[in-house]
């Protein structure tokens, strides 16, 4: 898990707290590429850049559940 960014690595840019990618794990819309051997959540790049792009919903009044289908979506361009 050599370069693997913490939840507090990838929610600093994005000025979150920890609990925002925690939650967006949790209804399955950015999660970590892998765990450590204590449980903690491992993002990779490609995770953590998919935080910005769900958090950019957010004006929209639109939930982390709500922004899944646009943000995955086939017509999505990055």
């Amino acid at each position: 898990m050599e370069g693997s960014l913490t939840v507090g690595r990838v929610a600093e840019p994005a000025r979150v707290s920890v609990r925002t990618p925690h939650h967006h794990d949790e209804v399955g819309l950015v999660w970590p590429s892998a765990r450590t051997a204590a449980g903690y959540r491992a993002h990779a790049a490609p995770d953590a850049e998919r935080l910005p792009g769900a958090l950019a919903h957010r004006p929209l009044g639109l939930g982390p559940r709500e922004i899944a289908d646009p943000v995955d979506g086939p017509a999505t361009d990055a």
